[in-house]
């Protein structure tokens, strides 16, 4: 219907966007396989890209793929342990996750990066900004660290159906 219409449109789809900020485990964690091929892109970088767009004519009647680029391209297991090993957990186990195919995959944003020059972090930048945020709490990490791993695996119906026989 946007593209049928006589305004003047443009549609921009964006990789996964990640809060940078300590945040509570989730069951949909486990409802993408580890080899995944994911996508992110720093909420300033998206930020960047949508303002630049605003004053890019280049863009108008065309669809655009916003993401991180080749330094924010890894496989879901390496974005979620990287993330948990910077946060004192470690990476979790693969039985943990669904064998199921995710709809999701690396973007082509070569072209858009070439018109709206949005991409300046990459994922260790984000790895590295949730790490911080840790701050003092890190050095009780080692102490909570079985804790949290358990608490996070209680939330995988495929570690409990693999682990408790339901």
């Amino acid at each position: 219907m946007v593209k049928a219409s006589p305004l003047k449109w443009t549609i921009l789809r964006f990789s996964d966007v990640p809060h940078i900020a300590l945040r509570k485990a989730q069951p949909i964690m486990f409802e993408i396989r580890p080899d995944t091929r994911f996508e992110v892109i720093h909420p300033y970088d998206l930020g960047l890209a949508l303002s630049n767009a605003l004053q890019c004519e280049a863009i108008w009647g065309k669809v655009w793929l916003i993401g991180g680029g080749p330094t924010c391209q890894i496989t879901y297991d390496e974005y979620l342990g990287r993330l948990l090993t910077a946060m004192g957990i470690g990476p979790l186990p693969a039985e943990a996750f669904t064998t199921e195919e995710y709809c999701t995959d690396w973007l082509d944003t070569e072209e858009s990066q070439r018109l709206l020059h949005y991409q300046r972090a990459s994922y260790n930048d984000i790895v590295n900004e949730v790490a911080t945020l840790l701050g003092w709490r890190r050095y009780f990490m080692p102490l909570v660290r079985p804790f949290a791993r358990r608490a996070m695996l209680k939330l995988s119906p495929y570690w409990q159906k693999r682990h408790n026989g339901a």
